[in-house]
């Protein structure tokens, strides 16, 4: 049932891009005239240190309280710049390649055919192993269900003639980073560390359908990328200080100044299958996912995951790093997004009055969860609540229907709190006993990394950060 609560908001974010030519709100004449040149320093705006407001839907099944701290900046003026997804340079990957690897690795292929041995090794034994585990009564699942004897037996088989077809010895070829810049589908290699352990790098260079991103993971110690948990109950020898610190050290060592701190929290170890993701050994296994995201200005922009497949131009990421650290060091990098700021299109621009975008923000939340009511079946939500703590200054892309990579960078405010969503108690304690759950009447998820709303702070208005614009 929670599950499903997730999935209805994520269905009704991803929406095509709209007909008309627009970048962020452009048109609107309030957008419009904040893009021009402003002589007004923020630091004289006045904007208030607490702020208090509240919204209630008109069939009172939506609140939304705000009562926030305001994070505001002391910059002399907060410009527009105008930004692309781009490539990473030849340079960005050999800084990485050279301080994970180690100086003068050898990259090999990814893509290699394995050998007998390696296809006995990784595919025939486990399976034979599955095998007499279900044959002595064992039951094992995989993402399609529960295995079968026969449906292990039929495995073992096509297996068998994979191994008879396989070369005795794998064929590996070299690859250089110079080979990314024309290749259709970029860097994709491993290589064996000092340690003996084996690991790859995959750099994305937007000539096929994935977009722009550098990953680094070890082969047989990789973390959850996805996961975001609780680091209160982690057993490492390594503090989350020392994590923060040997992350920055890595971003300092490959020349990124321009990225912030933004968040710390803990993953767990990758198995074979989703059944081995969850289980109790795997789950044990932690390292510490630390999160830098860009800075413009020296304001930073808000942690955002998100990027839409369904929209008219080619999906792309807002730039962020995410660095897995266990106690062995870095395990794990993703980067996503790389930018490259281009122009400013203004030195400094008007802010939109502070108190209507704040009413309109809150409206707008409310507006957007009216969704949650409006399902075809009774999912069982009689109400759901907001409680507003923090608005922050920060920057955010909005961009041009006609351009799959090129977007400005403007200043923004971040709306972080918490939201709640009660459920009809006859409709839990139903689902509680037909299901053997036991979930709670109450719902409350805390977004205190990525923003619960996010207004654009030129003319008022909703960025979805979801479809940049």
């Amino acid at each position: 049932m929670v599950a499903f609560t997730i999935m209805l908001a994520a269905s009704t974010a991803c929406q095509p891009t709209p007909e008309i030519e627009q970048v962020g709100n452009k048109g609107s004449s309030v957008m419009d005239e904040s893009l021009k040149e402003d002589s007004i320093s923020p630091r004289s705006l006045n904007i208030p240190e607490k702020y208090f407001y509240e919204h209630t839907s008109s069939n009172g099944k939506i609140k939304v309280t705000t009562d926030a701290g305001i994070v505001f900046t002391d910059n002399d003026a907060l410009p527009v710049y105008s930004a692309k997804i781009a490539p990473f340079t030849e340079q960005q990957i050999e800084k990485v390649i050279h301080i994970l690897f180690g100086e003068g690795a050898v990259l090999s292929k990814n893509d290699i055919e394995l050998s007998k041995a390696e296809l006995m090794e990784k595919l025939l034994l486990p399976a034979q192993q599955q095998l007499a585990e279900v044959q002595s009564g064992k039951e094992i699942y995989e993402e399609t269900g529960l295995l079968t004897e026969q449906e292990l037996m039929n495995r073992i088989d096509v297996i068998k003639e994979q191994i008879a077809k396989a070369p005795d010895k794998p064929e590996i070829s070299s690859v250089s980073v110079k080979d990314y810049l024309t290749s259709s589908e970029g860097l994709h290699a491993y290589s064996v560390l000092g340690n003996g352990e084996k690991a790859s790098i995959w750099v994305t260079n937007g000539n096929d359908i994935y977009p722009i991103w550098l990953i680094f993971e070890m082969e047989n110690r990789e973390y959850d990328e996805y996961a975001d948990r609780g680091i209160d109950k982690m057993i490492l020898a390594t503090t989350p200080d020392e994590a923060i610190d040997q992350a920055e050290q890595f971003l300092d060592r490959i020349g990124v100044n321009y990225m912030d701190f933004c968040a710390i929290s803990s993953t767990s170890r990758l198995g074979e299958n989703e059944y081995e993701n969850n289980s109790e050994a795997n789950l044990s296994k932690t390292a510490y996912a630390v999160t830098f995201t860009r800075t413009v200005s020296g304001i930073p922009c808000a942690y955002d995951n998100n990027y839409c497949e369904g929209a008219y131009s080619k999906p792309f990421h807002a730039e962020r790093i995410r660095i897995h650290i266990d106690d062995t060091g870095i395990v794990g990098v993703y980067w996503y997004g790389n930018t490259v700021i281009q122009d400013m299109v203004s030195q400094n621009v008007k802010l939109y009055p502070f108190n209507d975008m704040v009413s309109h923000a809150a409206a707008q939340l409310g507006q957007k969860s009216v969704e949650f009511f409006s399902t075809p079946f009774d999912n069982g939500i009689r109400k759901i609540s907001y409680k507003i703590d923090k608005i922050v200054l920060g920057y955010a892309r909005v961009i041009n229907k006609n351009s799959q990579d090129k977007y400005l960078l403007i200043p923004v405010w971040d709306f972080y709190g918490q939201r709640t969503i009660e459920f009809d108690h006859e409709y839990i304690d139903k689902q509680n006993a037909e299901y053997g759950q036991t979930s709670d009447y109450m719902l409350t998820e805390s977004f205190d990394v990525q923003p619960l709303v996010t207004a654009n702070a030129l003319d008022g208005t909703i960025v979805d950060r979801t479809l940049g614009y």
